[in-house]
């Protein structure tokens, strides 16, 4: 079955067997054919070729002999499932358990935050021009907040900041370590109910 499109060379073709039958056609006639063929000249120099689309070829399969056991996807059973759940859910509770023990007050050292949450405590001001928390203090900045706490008679001197900072350190670490605390009981709590169906 012959093609429906055409290219450039279609094009040529044409315009050969046009000047061929000039002599049949009239003037006007012939011109308007001319333009005709010239315009379509011009498309298809235009245009770009684009490259035959190749034919989707079959995977190769992999030979059996080279084949791991995970190829074939063998489904667990119902006991090597709450097994393997059961490893999930002891290491995030030792992941957990990790986490409490580097939350502790002892492990975590003062920084910045704890001191300006003391600042925006003590000097409401300076949370409404900072309009957030999220925006942290440069330690040059901290240092001048504490300077003015000190003169307005606010804080008595830098140590008495830095007993403040550390209580906001304790208090934020207590925090984080119920948190941790709360997620560890949900996980426990699971994790024993998986242990009591492989028993």
């Amino acid at each position: 079955m012959a093609s429906m499109g055409f290219d450039q060379t279609t094009v040529v073709e044409m315009m050969s067997l046009v000047d061929e039958h000039r002599d049949e056609l009239k003037e006007a006639e012939y011109v308007k054919i001319c333009n005709a063929m010239r315009y379509l000249h011009q498309r298809t120099q235009a245009a770009p070729r684009q490259a035959p689309t190749p034919a989707p070829q079959a995977a190769p399969q992999m030979p059996a002999h080279m084949r791991s056991p995970f190829y074939y996807r063998v489904p667990l059973t119902e006991h090597e499932q709450v097994q393997r759940d059961i490893d999930t859910f002891e290491q995030r509770v030792r992941s957990i358990e990790s986490s409490i023990r580097m939350n502790q007050p002892t492990n975590v050292r003062t920084v910045n935050l704890h001191r300006q949450l003391v600042i925006v405590e003590l000097m409401p001001d300076v949370a409404r021009y900072r309009g957030s928390l999220l925006v942290k203090m440069k330690t040059e900045e901290i240092r001048r907040h504490t300077q003015t706490l000190i003169d307005r008679g606010i804080i008595t001197s830098a140590q008495d900041m830095k007993n403040r900072a550390d209580r906001k350190k304790r208090e934020d670490c207590q925090a984080r370590i119920e948190r941790f605390e709360q997620r560890r009981r949900e996980w426990q709590g699971t994790l024993e109910e998986l242990r009591a169906r492989v028993q």
